[in-house]
């Protein structure tokens, strides 16, 4: 059996600024952690954003949703641009006949697509 994997492909310079991103979350925690900045206005933030919900219904909808929709879309993103779809194809080995070379199915070939097959 064999797995073809289809995925969105990343540009370099996207690549480049999820390190960055990466790189600059954990400098400013140390420099919060060491004192030389405060992020102290973060938690309050979220102190705020949970009293917001407190004041009535629609708020607590709100502040439930919220979440919930930023979820759903770091979900998609890491589906398509990480993950991928998986599909397992059936090896056809020799199993009868003339068959010089194992097959699977072909893909649809997009140009904003990365293709992997593995067995």
């Amino acid at each position: 059996m064999s797995t073809v994997t289809q995925r969105k492909k990343l540009s370099k310079g996207t690549w480049m600024l999820l390190i960055v991103l990466g790189v600059a979350i954990i400098v400013f925690a140390v420099l919060h952690f060491v004192g030389i900045i405060n992020l102290g206005f973060i938690g309050d933030w979220a102190i705020n954003f949970a009293s917001f919900g407190t004041a009535s219904g629609w708020n607590a909808a709100i502040v439930l949703a919220i979440p919930f929709i930023i979820g759903i879309l770091f979900f998609y993103t890491l589906k398509a641009y990480f993950i991928g779809e998986k599909v397992t194809t059936i090896y056809q080995g020799a199993t009868s006949g003339y068959n010089p070379m194992p097959t699977t199915p072909a893909q649809p070939a997009k140009a904003d697509k990365e293709t992997t097959i593995s067995a």
